[in-house]
């Protein structure tokens, strides 16, 4: 996955791999609200994902990426943000969409 930050911001990134050693999350933790914003806003920008926000916490992307950024609840005080590689067929993407904010 193509996801984290580029800058010098203070942050910690943490990878998990399925049994073929794919990467299929990447949780990116990080030291302050502006750094947080910063790659979060990074991620969010790649406009080839194409991400539709489908509530107040979670994002996926265009169908062919099978993409989701999962966000903590706001009674979370942490800052951080998981990437995560999902396996939707094409009527489960659909009904994730229906409920999109636009």
């Amino acid at each position: 996955m193509e996801a984290g930050g580029k800058g010098s911001q203070p942050a910690t990134f943490e990878y998990f791999f399925a049994s073929d050693k794919k990467c299929i999350t990447e949780k990116v933790t990080a030291n302050c609200d502006s750094c947080y914003k910063r790659y979060l806003k990074e991620l969010l920008g790649k406009k080839k994902y194409g991400w539709k926000q489908l509530n107040e916490n979670q994002y996926i992307s265009a169908y062919k990426w099978q993409l989701m950024i999962e966000l903590p609840i706001k009674e979370e005080k942490q800052l951080f943000y998981m990437l995560m590689k999902v396996k939707w067929n094409k009527q489960t993407y659909a009904m994730l969409l229906e409920g999109a904010h636009q």
